[in-house]
């Protein structure tokens, strides 16, 4: 039981160079950013005051969809 909390403590609380967790956080904020802005043509689909598609609705196609990996895929 020493042997994990030595663990623990090791992990956690041990001193580290900031620069790897702080070059993470910029990138993933840059991954976030740009899903964000691939997601602009949707905006007023998914995000508005309804937010969800109604099972009537016909299904929607973006106009650039064979741009996308899931398409690609069924090709193969």
């Amino acid at each position: 039981m020493k042997t994990l909390f030595t663990i623990w403590n090791n992990f956690f609380f041990s001193k580290f160079d900031p620069v790897s967790a702080s070059t993470f956080r910029i990138l993933l904020g840059i991954t976030i950013f740009l899903m964000f802005i691939a997601e602009f043509p949707d905006w007023e689909r998914f995000y508005s005051s309804n937010g969800v598609l109604s099972l009537s609705e016909p299904l929607y196609k973006p106009p650039f969809y064979k741009q996308s990996v899931f398409f690609l895929t069924t090709l193969v």
